[in-house]
């Protein structure tokens, strides 16, 4: 049975991330050991390493990157991370100290940038159906976690929804930045453990085996179940790899006990769970369009996570936690909005007013 024993420091680097919504951009290492933790993982990105097409496509990700650096930053690259190295193995390079580890982080972060801007372009370009996406997404994550149950991992219960037109228009309404690129979580899923000692092992089997960490959206992570801190601290192996925790501003200490205790303004007070967004890759071809060898061949499904054990699942759904409570806060908050205004625009108004 898969446990915290299991879990290495990639894994950690990984649920830290997801946990408390930091961005890859911010880091300056990654923690992969051979050949075979980076192929585990280009595939979990929909790139296939046996395929010459997608390491191909992986090269041009690379070209565009060091293109991209050297003309807004007039940077100087070795061939080492450039024109003598596959781009799979910037990888390794990235996870190795040395003097082209900065380098090679460099670039892989402008790759991702460039990843996610050809991924929302393909969308438009081959005019992708919105219902196309979301059924091969729910497929997948269910094929996913059905994956993870046969092998015996602790889930005692696996639901999926869409948001109804009505549901995104009311959170559209409630949002001070009205623009439905802002909605990310159309489609959800949630996960439900027996005990709360499995959900720190679920999130390294999701991302070891079903969302690659890099895909995590950054700041949209709530948890208020799981003390990353304490999880480490009481476990010998674990608290091996404590040290070896990259640092960064964005995932700092302060942040961390800041995420611990974010929760939904709409949500009760003893309301709790682990909630994360995640743009879940998809090959074109999933959606049964023929892969153009000139354009890029994935498509990116933003997807809200919620995972909770038994107990949690129960208590969430009493008194003011419960979900018709819930919706009614958010209805009652868009109804005074829609009928006066917020309080910040009438305040707004009031001010400039008094400046006339």
């Amino acid at each position: 049975m898969f446990s915290l024993d299991d879990i290495k420091i990639d894994d950690l680097e990984s649920v830290r991330l997801l946990l408390h919504g930091g961005s890859v951009v911010d880091w300056h290492q990654l923690q992969f050991h051979n050949q075979e933790n980076i192929d585990t993982f280009l595939r979990l990105n929909e790139f296939e390493p046996s395929l010459e097409e997608d390491m191909t496509r992986l090269n041009n990700l690379r070209e565009q990157a060091v293109e991209y650096l050297i003309r807004s930053f007039s940077f100087r690259f070795s061939q080492d991370v450039t024109s003598n190295t596959p781009a799979r193995d910037l990888f390794l390079i990235a996870s190795r100290r040395g003097p082209s580890q900065m380098w090679a982080c460099v670039i892989l972060k402008v790759m991702h940038i460039l990843l996610h801007l050809e991924a929302r372009e393909i969308v438009f370009r081959m005019k992708i159906p919105y219902d196309d996406v979301f059924r091969t997404t729910e497929q997948k994550i269910m094929h996913g976690v059905e994956m993870l149950q046969s092998q015996g991992h602790q889930i005692s219960e696996f639901q999926w929804s869409r948001k109804t037109k009505d549901s995104l228009i009311t959170k559209l309404l409630e949002k001070r930045n009205v623009i439905a690129a802002t909605v990310y979580d159309s489609l959800r899923f949630r996960i439900i453990v027996p005990k709360q000692e499995d959900i720190f092992p679920l999130l390294v089997l999701l991302t070891r085996h079903i969302l690659p960490f890099n895909h995590i959206i950054p700041e949209k992570s709530t948890n208020t179940l799981v003390d990353f801190n304490k999880t480490i601290a009481d476990n010998n192996i674990l608290r091996s790899y404590e040290t070896q925790l990259q640092r960064t501003q964005s995932l700092a200490l302060k942040q961390e006990k800041f995420a611990m205790r974010t929760r939904n303004k709409f949500s009760g007070n003893t309301y709790k769970t682990v909630n994360f967004i995640a743009n879940v890759p998809l090959r074109v071809d999933r959606l049964g369009i023929k892969i153009d060898s000139n354009i890029s061949h994935i498509v990116l499904s933003p997807s809200e996570f919620q995972i909770v054990d038994q107990a949690t699942a129960e208590q969430n759904e009493q008194d003011e936690n419960s979900h018709n409570i819930y919706k009614a806060k958010q209805r009652k908050k868009v109804r005074r909005r829609l009928m006066r205004g917020s309080r910040k625009e009438r305040t707004k108004q009031n001010n400039e007013q008094n400046k006339r």
